[in-house]
């Protein structure tokens, strides 16, 4: 087969490459904006930007693609724009939606459990176009369309490679606090609550077994662990890993609604705070998975914290800044500025940390109006400085 990855360079697209690279004789391009000199054999990058409709119309149409499996996130207007164009294109389309969708009713959860879209009250959350919605979204306009050779994939919270979770945190938050000997702040409600936690392993396995499977066409599929544990677990998890390599991980408990004022309401409260217990029969029927190699994310996820630990590697905090500062807020704690690579981060974490949290943006916007001026006197100054120097 000869299949394209549309931004498949994350956890979900690093596990469904390896699963398709077992056969020698399927062909898989991957579009990403980064340059990977690792790619060899039947696997081909392809560099460019997939939201450039130019771009990926060219890749698309001169591909001949037996299946395309599209990971990016989109909008609701730019998955219009390109819908025909993919499934007009390829013999199967592959969308990637989230398990995030889904309300909390009936367990366990299948693919008829009701979603967040069509039932909450939220009028707020309904009319954003956060994550879960826009995907909601998205899921409508290829379910009313007439084209049958879809499937749509909802995938739960994975971990693998370079993430690494830990409730609503990446590593570069929870992770990297611990490592530094700060603390953490977690939502107290969520711990007893299920989650599918999945393996990109799995994952990849899983989406194999869909890929122009004639029986997935026209059908949206739950693609997550059979295994649950808690948020509870989790944690702990973390926290023997860490334990393991010599270091201890300070946790402070808050509650949810507390947190849900400063960091990442919609996910706390409309999908951590859900007890996620999954019923895997329609996957199990249509791709005939008999469980595959069984992976324990217990030893899993332990293994990859203690390798990273053993090599610590992180992005740039910055995008986190905000998580940072309240909970050096909440716990009388600090992070150095000099850990953050940019002058505006730091000029964030500082207003954050120790002015006004909620107010961090509005003050940054006065004080740009305010240096705006300035700045052009300075540079009106020199301009002016070397002219004099240059009629002497």
């Amino acid at each position: 087969m000869k299949i394209l990855i549309i931004g498949g360079t994350g956890t979900i697209g690093s596990g469904i490459i390896k699963a398709l690279r077992k056969d020698s004789n399927n062909i898989i391009d991957v579009v990403s904006r980064n340059k990977h000199e690792d790619f060899s054999g039947n696997l081909r990058h392809i560099q460019g930007d997939a939201k450039d409709y130019g771009f990926i119309s060219g890749v698309v149409q001169a591909g001949v693609y037996d299946a395309i499996v599209d990971l990016m996130i989109w909008s609701e207007q730019e998955f219009l724009e390109r819908m025909s164009l993919f499934m007009e294109n390829t013999g199967h389309y592959i969308a990637a939606s989230t398990s995030a969708v889904y309300w909390d009713t009936e367990k366990p959860i299948t693919e008829e459990t009701a979603r967040i879209f069509d039932v909450c009250n939220d009028v707020e959350l309904k009319n954003s176009h956060e994550y879960r919605i826009e995907k909601s979204r998205i899921e409508d306009n290829i379910n009313e369309s007439d084209y049958s050779n879809w499937t749509i994939t909802r995938y739960s919270v994975t971990y693998g490679g370079k993430k690494i979770p830990l409730c609503v945190y990446p590593k570069e938050i929870w992770l990297y606090r611990a490592l530094h000997g700060r603390t953490v702040l977690v939502a107290e409600e969520i711990m007893s609550k299920h989650v599918a936690l999945t393996s990109g392993d799995e994952v990849g396995e899983k989406v194999k077994k869909i890929i122009c499977n004639e029986k997935t066409y026209r059908q949206i599929i739950n693609v997550v662990s059979d295994e649950q544990i808690t948020w509870g677990d989790n944690l702990r998890i973390c926290q023997n890993a860490l334990s393991s390599s010599g270091m201890a991980m300070k946790v402070k408990y808050i509650s949810v609604h507390d947190m849900a004022k400063y960091i990442d309401r919609y996910s706390l409260l409309y999908d951590r705070m859900f007890d996620r217990i999954w019923d895997n029969s329609k996957f199990n029927e249509l791709c005939g998975w008999g469980g595959g190699t069984k992976i324990d994310v217990n030893e899993d996820l332990k293994d990859l914290i203690e390798k990273f630990i053993a090599a610590p590697n992180f992005s740039a905090i910055d995008p986190y800044v905000y998580y940072h500062a309240y909970m050096d807020r909440v716990c009388g704690e600090r992070t150095p500025l000099n850990e953050f690579s940019s002058s505006k981060a730091k000029i964030r974490y500082f207003i954050a940390r120790n002015v006004s949290y909620h107010h961090a943006e509005k003050i940054l916007s006065i004080i740009k109006k305010i240096l705006f001026p300035v700045r052009l006197l300075i540079k009106y100054r020199h301009e002016r400085h070397n002219d004099s120097r240059n009629i002497k």
